[in-house]
């Protein structure tokens, strides 16, 4: 059954495993990412829409990319704004997808999924990465609630070196 959190502004987040390998990678899964939502939202005015979160496995995530976005393979996140004022969006993450960017980019796997939703939950407040200026703000607001948060630069690595949040080598 999924979670379903409703704060003081009518608002809520529901959080929907689909795949019970979260349960085992992240402990209190729910809670956490109820959380790291809610640190993005704080960030800024409300009001705010309610938010769907599935916590999906490649497949899905894989065929949600190739149905609304035309990219036949897994990715790590998908976000999908509305066009309903009570509804901010739908964000889907693959579990296994993240699993191995974690691995690759030797990053805690707890950290790496408040990144993607961190990085979800910005795109559907507006923000995005096409262009060079809108990533390097996106990028930064990402670091400075992360940090918040305890977690280092995502786009760092222990060497100095700067990665994206699709460049894990899989």
């Amino acid at each position: 059954m999924p979670k379903d959190d409703d704060n003081d502004d009518g608002q809520s987040i529901e959080i929907l495993i689909e795949d019970a390998a979260w349960e085992t990678s992240l402990t209190e899964t729910e809670n956490f990412t109820i959380a790291i939502v809610n640190a993005v939202l704080d960030e800024f005015e409300p009001p705010f829409g309610n938010i769907d979160i599935l916590l999906g496995n490649d497949d899905h995530i894989h065929e949600l990319n190739k149905l609304w976005r035309g990219h036949d393979k897994p990715t790590n996140v998908l976000s999908f704004e509305s066009v309903d004022d009570n509804i901010l969006g739908n964000i889907a993450i693959a579990h296994d997808y993240c699993q191995r960017e974690a691995i690759a980019q030797n990053k805690a796997f707890k950290d790496h999924i408040a990144h993607m939703i961190v990085h979800g939950v910005l795109h559907l407040i507006g923000f995005d990465h096409i262009e060079d200026d809108e990533a390097q703000e996106m990028e930064a607001l990402e670091v400075e609630i992360l940090s918040k948060l305890g977690i280092n630069n995502p786009y760092e690595t222990d060497e100095g070196d700067l990665i994206g949040v699709d460049n894990a080598k899989l």
